[in-house]
């Protein structure tokens, strides 16, 4: 695949960087290279804290959009790494986008073998822009929270609310309100999680059945349980109501806020549903704790 000069210039000197730390620490730290407008190049380091879902690249997202929509930086190259679960197989991942709209996702295997580590051809594969905004893109619904990521695709506008950490949008073309809430509390024992993650999905199930006296609700099976190795209280549950809507809710507790995010979508198709919520989803990221 074919990079321009600066973007190329940025992927070798971060698998430079990258290949020297595995040889002397056996991995990496994740980090990203940011190029200046003139010309100079900077390092951001990664979390000290661990990320919802391993999302580090939410967490560098985060920091660069503002500096790119703004115009500030040229191009960045965000480097993590992932492993197979049993550890037999690693990989630097390099995510490169530049002011262009130009980007790519580049993946370099590697290995060790008795004494030395082997690093495998570097493999390219397309990816969506997140940072650098083309005129299209532009219209996209984002926000940008310290403490959660969400994009959203065109179509979508958000609706003021009164509580400035509610966040509420609606799709006309998808007949979809989404509403995501960030209530910050704590500090909260991690033998509490579980606790309090009860009380929210209690909390919830009655605001479902008691919001709109008029409407009979349908509820399913609601999963409380601890996730990312008991660093989080996890809440998931779906219902419908007979008004024509199907809504669908997550809620997570970590040691300092509990974030919800809920989705009703008016329609009698549960594939349909289910299918805008993953949709909506997967442009969410949040960060614990």
């Amino acid at each position: 695949m074919e990079l321009n000069e600066e973007l190329d210039g940025l992927l070798n000197k971060a698998e430079s960087e990258i290949k020297v730390s595995i040889k002397k620490n056996g991995g990496f730290d994740s980090f990203a290279l940011i190029l200046k407008n003139d010309g100079g190049l900077d390092t951001l380091h990664g979390p000290d804290e661990p990320l919802y879902g391993s999302n580090e690249l939410a967490y560098f997202i985060a920091d660069l959009m503002p500096l790119a929509r703004r115009g500030e930086i040229k191009a960045s190259a965000i480097c993590t790494s992932m492993s197979a679960s049993d550890g037999s197989q690693k990989a630097a991942i390099i995510d490169l986008e530049h002011h262009d709209f130009s980007h790519a996702l580049v993946i370099l295997p590697y290995e060790k073998r008795f004494l030395s580590w082997s690093f495998g051809a570097r493999q390219f594969t397309q990816k969506s822009p997140a940072l650098f905004a083309s005129p299209q893109e532009a219209a996209l619904c984002e926000i940008t929270h310290q403490e959660f990521l969400l994009k959203l695709g065109q179509g979508w506008r958000r609706i003021a609310a009164g509580d400035p950490e509610q966040f509420t949008f609606y799709s006309d073309d998808k007949k979809t309100s989404v509403v995501i809430s960030v209530m910050m509390i704590g500090p909260i024992a991690l033998d509490r999680l579980l606790g309090v993650a009860n009380r929210l999905a209690d909390s919830r199930l009655s605001i479902e059945r008691e919001i709109d006296p008029t409407r009979n609700v349908t509820m399913g099976n609601c999963n409380v349980e601890l996730k990312e190795s008991g660093q989080v209280g996890h809440v998931a549950y779906a219902g419908y109501a007979d008004s024509g809507h199907i809504f669908r809710f997550m809620g997570w507790v970590t040691q300092r806020k509990i974030l919800s995010f809920w989705v009703s979508t008016e329609t009698h198709d549960n594939e349909y549903s289910k299918n805008v919520f993953n949709e909506v989803f997967g442009g969410f990221r949040f960060f614990i704790p």
